[in-house]
């Protein structure tokens, strides 16, 4: 989920001893807390891992704010998929999208012309779009210089130009998860587990497919 819920939320809610479920991990330390969650860490890691497999070289990580829990198990995933799959030929370079977009751009640009950049992993399509324009503006070829992976599958990413690959989440799942424990908190079943993380998938499309297959 890409909202972290405020706390003085939970603490009321804990406080009336109301039956809830968060979707997203909670910045709350305590073990009452029922929640489900994207495993944001090994989507990050899928997309590491597909963009080697597609012979990228240097990854790029872009968030809107590195603050956030969601954002922070994102960094650590890729953190983690540079590490195991690139440990040898770079290091973890992360860009912030909020701010400034012109100096955004800057960045985006001087990543690919100056430190080599040639895959970008976004974290929503909000942000692919805004890089894949500048590339275009800049005649980069995607995929065939950079490649582009986003998370979520939103409606219109595969009707981009080029489609873009994606970090799936099943919202669905998601939600039909948390809802089945909200039932059972509402009638006093204690949950067998209080943590649940919901797979990823990558979804390749032609954003990031160098290689048949």
């Amino acid at each position: 989920m890409d909202m972290d819920v405020p706390v003085f939320l939970l603490e009321i809610l804990e406080k009336e001893n109301f039956p809830y479920v968060v979707l997203g991990e909670p910045p709350i330390n305590s073990e009452n807390p029922v929640w489900v969650d994207v495993d944001n860490e090994n989507g990050s890691r899928q997309a590491v891992r597909h963009f080697v497999e597609q012979g990228y070289r240097k990854i790029v990580l872009v968030v809107e704010n590195k603050d956030t829990i969601f954002a922070k198990k994102r960094v650590k995933g890729y953190c983690r998929g540079i590490s195991e799959e690139q440990k040898d030929s770079q290091d973890p370079v992360i860009l912030l999208s909020s701010g400034d977009p012109v100096l955004f751009e800057q960045k985006v640009l001087e990543s690919v012309e100056e430190a080599h950049a040639d895959a970008f992993l976004c974290s929503n399509n909000m942000i692919a779009y805004q890089v894949m324009s500048v590339l275009k503006r800049e005649n980069i070829a995607i995929p065939g210089q950079v490649g582009i992976v986003t998370f979520d599958n939103y409606p219109f990413a595969e009707y981009m130009d080029p489609p873009l690959s994606v970090v799936d989440v099943d919202t669905y799942q998601l939600g039909k998860v948390a809802s089945d424990l909200l039932l059972e908190r509402i009638s006093n079943i204690e949950p067998d587990r209080r943590i649940l993380l919901i797979d990823t998938s990558l979804i390749c499309r032609d954003s990031s497919k160098r290689r048949k297959g």
